[in-house]
Formats: C-alpha cells, structure tokens, sequence
C-alpha cells in the first residue's frame, strides 16, 4: 500500500513540475470520463430474447484494455459506471469520447466495437446482438 502511495505522489509530483509549460502552451488539466458511463441491452441474433449473464466490458478510446466490467441482468440489460482520471488536454481538436465495448458468453460468439459518447454517455439505443456458437 506504501508503495501504491509513492508511486501515485511521484505522478503528482511529474505532473505539478511540467504544469506551467503545459499551461503555457493552453493546455487544460481535467477530470474527465477516462471511460464513458455505458448502458445497453444483450439479446441473442437468433431468438431475439435476453441474454443474461454476459460480461460486459469497455476500454478507453486511447487504449484496449478493459477499464470497467460487468454482467448483463437476466432481462439481458447492463450497466456501466463512467471511470474518470486527470487529463492533459491540448486545444487542437475534438477530445475522443467513447470507448470499446466488449460483450462475451460462453454460448455466443464475442462480439467487440468502438461506440461513441453523447454528452459523456452511451446509451446504446439498438440492442447488442450475440450470435450462438454452432
């Protein structure tokens, strides 16, 4: 834990000591969404009915690993909390909102892609169709 705190002070520290060039050059220090807050429906492409129990996962739009994760209800819904962390954010084009939506189930082939953010938010009207394994 000790050294979890050091770590974290010395990224601190790193950011603090290159905060005025930063600054300088009209860059803003935010808190933002590293990962979106998302929300979907899983159905399977055969049947049309839920599928409950799949593992839901999205990674951040500048990276591929799976930041949050969760499984889907048994009316095949899900969920997802946003995870937020300081950025340096340079003004020099739209900020990439999103992220890689990952849906897994032993019975169905994974399916994996990129969906957008509105205002910070995905809710993914269309649902998330799993095709079954032959």
């Amino acid at each position: 834990m000790r050294l979890l705190a050091t770590v974290a002070l010395v990224g601190i520290v790193r950011l603090l000591a290159v905060l005025p060039l930063l600054v300088g050059m009209s860059a803003c220090v935010m808190y933002l969404p590293d990962t979106p807050p998302v929300s979907g429906t899983v159905l399977s492409k055969k049947t049309r009915q839920p599928v409950a129990n799949a593992e839901v996962s999205i990674a951040s739009a500048m990276a591929r690993e799976a930041k949050v994760r969760g499984v889907t209800d048994v009316d095949g819904s899900f969920s997802l909390p946003a995870q937020r962390r300081l950025m340096v954010v340079l003004p020099i084009g739209d900020l990439v909102n999103g992220g890689h939506l990952t849906v897994e189930h032993p019975e169905y082939q994974k399916v994996s892609k990129f969906v957008a953010a509105m205002a910070w938010r995905i809710d993914l009207r269309e649902p998330i169709l799993l095709t079954p394994l032959p």
